[in-house]
Parts: C-alpha cells; sequence; structure tokens
C-alpha cells in the first residue's frame, strides 16, 4: 500500500501496458504451437515455425531499436503493436505450410520487439520514481499466470480463437502507448544522436567496442556464463514450445494446459520478491549449480510423467530454475564486465539465450523429437543440462580459490 500512496495516472497506461502485453503474450505463445499441432502438422515442422521467431527477432530488434532511438520511440512502440495485431489476424486464414512462413516471419518482425521497446520506455519513465520496474514484471507474470488459467474458458474449445484474442490484446495495448506521457530525451540520447565528429575520442573508442568484445571474451568467467546460459537458453525453448503438445498428447484439454503455465508463471514471482533477500548473500556460482539441478529435476519429472499431476509438479520448479539462473547470469556478467561494456555484455547474452540458443533448440529439437519422441528429448535435455551447468560453475569457483591463493602468497 505504501508503494501506491504516491501513484498517480501517469503510471496507469504503463500498468496497463504490462497486463494486456503479457494477455496477448499468454494467449499466443504457448497455445499456436498446440494449434499447428490440431492442424496436422508434424513435431520436426512445428520446430521450424517455431523457430522462425528467434531467428528474425534477430534481425528485426537492432532495426526496431535504432529507429526508437532515432525517431519517436513511442511512434514505433505503436507500429510494432499495430503490425504484430493486423498479422495475427491473417494467421489463421491459410493453413498451408509456406502461407504460415511466410506470415509467421511478419508476425515476429514485429511482435517480438514490443516488449523491448515497451520495456525502454518504461524504464525511461521510473527513473527516480518510487515505484520500480520489478513490480511491473509481476504484475506481467500476474497476468499471464491468469490469463493462462482462464484460456480454456476464453476458448471455449476452439483454439483458433488465440489470434482473434492476441490482436484484441494488442489492439489495446497500443492505444495504452497513447496515453503514456510524452518524455524529454536524456543526455545520452542527445549525445548519441550527435554527429561522430562532435563526440569525444574517448568516447568513439569506448563505443567502437569490438575490439573490447573480443579481449573481453578471454575472460573465462563470462564465457563461463554464456555456455551456460546458451544450454539453458536452447532447453527453455525447447520445454516452453513442446510441453504443450506433450499435454496434448497426453489428452490434455485447453484449460488443463492453461493451469500448467499459470502454475510456472506464479512460481516466479517468489523468486522476484525474495531473490535478493534470500539468495543475496550467495554465490553466484552456487546458485547457478542449484538451479541446474532443479532444472534437470523438472525435465526428469517430464519424461517420466504420464499424469496431469506430474506435470503440474514440474512446473512449479519454474522459479527455481529458469529465473533463479536467468537472474544470477545478469549478476555474474554486470560483476565481471568493465564499465563502458555492461551494456553490450548483457545484448550479446540476450542474443544467445534467446537468439542461437532458442533456434537450436526449436529446430533441432523438433527434429529430434520427431525422431525418438518428446519425452526422450527431455531426458536427454537433463543430462547436457545438469552436466553442464554443474561443470562449468564448479570450474569457476575453483578458479577463484585458485586466484585468492597466489593472491594470499
Amino acid at each position: 500500500m505504501r508503494m501506491l500512496q504516491g501513484l498517480d495516472k501517469n503510471y496507469v497506461p504503463f500498468f496497463l501496458f504490462y497486463v494486456f502485453s503479457f494477455m496477448a503474450i499468454a494467449i499466443f505463445t504457448i497455445f499456436v504451437n498446440v494449434y499447428l499441432y490440431h492442424q496436422g502438422f508434424s513435431i520436426s515442422q512445428i520446430g521450424i515455425l517455431t523457430a522462425l521467431g528467434p531467428t528474425i527477432s534477430m534481425l528485426s530488434q537492432p532495426v526496431w531499436g535504432i529507429l526508437s532511438d532515432r525517431t519517436n520511440k513511442r511512434r514505433i512502440l505503436m507500429i510494432v503493436l499495430a503490425g504484430s495485431a493486423i498479422i495475427s489476424l491473417a494467421i489463421p486464414i491459410h493453413t498451408a505450410f509456406f502461407w504460415l512462413i511466410i506470415v509467421l516471419l511478419l508476425y515476429w518482425f514485429f511482435a517480438s520487439s514490443s516488449l523491448p521497446l515497451g520495456d525502454a520506455i518504461t524504464l525511461q519513465f521510473l527513473e527516480g520514481k518510487s515505484i520500480k520496474y520489478s513490480a511491473l514484471r509481476i504484475i506481467g507474470a500476474v497476468s499471464f499466470g491468469l490469463t493462462s488459467a482462464f484460456a480454456g474458458l476464453l476458448l471455449g474449445g476452439n483454439i483458433g480463437r488465440i489470434f482473434y484474442y492476441n490482436a484484441a490484446f494488442l489492439t489495446v495495448t497500443c492505444l495504452l502507448v497513447f496515453f503514456m506521457p510524452i518524455q524529454k530525451k536524456s543526455k545520452a540520447e542527445e549525445q548519441a544522436q550527435e554527429p561522430l565528429q562532435a563526440q569525444p575520442q574517448e568516447q568513439l573508442q569506448e563505443q567502437s567496442g569490438l575490439k573490447s568484445l573480443v579481449k573481453l571474451l578471454n575472460n573465462k568467467v563470462v564465457l563461463g556464463v554464456y555456455l551456460t546460459s546458451f544450454i539453458f537458453g536452447l532447453t527453455m525453448s525447447f520445454l516452453h514450445n513442446f510441453f504443450g503438445i506433450r499435454m496434448t498428447e497426453m489428452g490434455a484439454t485447453e484449460g488443463q494446459l492453461g493451469i500448467a503455465l499459470f502454475i510456472s508463471a506464479f512460481s516466479e514471482i517468489p523468486i522476484f520478491l525474495t531473490v535478493d533477500r534470500v539468495f543475496g548473500k550467495r554465490k553466484p556460482e552456487h546458485l547457478l549449480m542449484l538451479s541446474a539441478f532443479f532444472m534437470g529435476l523438472r525435465l526428469i519429472i517430464m519424461y517420466f510423467g504420464e499424469t496431469i499431476i506430474l506435470i503440474y509438479l514440474a512446473q512449479t520448479l519454474q522459479g527455481v530454475s529458469f529465473m533463479l539462473h536467468f537472474y544470477f547470469c545478469i549478476v555474474l556478467l554486470h560483476e565481471h564486465s568493465p564499465p563502458h561494456m555492461k551494456s553490450t555484455v548483457q545484448t550479446v547474452h540476450a542474443m544467445i539465450r534467446m537468439g542461437g540458443a532458442a533456434i537450436l533448440g526449436n529446430l533441432g529439437g523438433g527434429f529430434l523429437a520427431h525422431q525418438v519422441g518428446i519425452q526422450n528429448v527431455f531426458l536427454l535435455l537433463s543430462v547436457i543440462v545438469t552436466s553442464t551447468c554443474f561443470v562449468l560453475p564448479g570450474v569457476l569457483i575453483l578458479m577463484h580459490k585458485v586466484k585468492n591463493r597466489n593472491k594470499s602468497k
């Protein structure tokens, strides 16, 4: 309640933006694969179609980001949201494989950048404010969970409705952006738009960060985090895109699938609320290993699970597996990167996790699941994620110990 005492009307569009953004994400991302499965596409074909999102996002996000920084952030965000809504309506027009490739490429060209652009506007607005960004993301998680839980009622047995609900939620989100207060450009943004000749030579050297990035990649901690994050990203992309199909194969309804998503979303909220207080005093390397243990356990349950209850149990581990790992990857990268490289390091991390790893998880995972079955891929991933994410953090711990001994001598 204290947090809301200073709340004014300018906050409302931002709160509602995350409510409707995550409603659209919930109704589309998982159920679109179930829709494709019901249309008779094979697991490998679904893998190809789901790989389109991360593939096109690696190209589109820089484009929309540059346009947003160079022109008007709100206008570009509204274009992205309107484009996503219009193309969403075009997806169910035809079920031909090549038609879906075209419309899904167009859809993700717009949709993959909507949340990052919204985050950029929100973070700028919240500078110096009492309400923190984490509060808005919690609202997003709650919205995602509740939408998932009631998805069965919304769809009413007709899964094709996801595209119309998605378009409606995106349209409302687009209208909310119009009501976001206009913000003045920061000094950093003004400097970024200055001609290169007008910028100090030292600043130019920092901005041309290719040499710095190559040098940074010699840092074993950064490389170790990138590799563990790649393994987790691969695992989560496959789990995210194919566990709904696995539940459908078990005879689950859209409502039961929605409850599974509700459970996973709400399992992240305690991590958001307690991560610094409960885990903050522990070494991030130890916590990467702990999250790997829970991810392996989650995948093992998914492998052996033949009942809906066991799938629900596996979903309760989302917070202590994925979210815990993601949070402390960010912490380690922040601690082990120089000040002028911190944004670049995090951007590269996002591209590895949500780009390359997601493409391999969707495309390679889809082909493998077509050959051996989704359950067997869960088992294989459990071995990979636990071995890799236990060994590498362990190596980092040993390196720290050796370094400390050398210093003491």
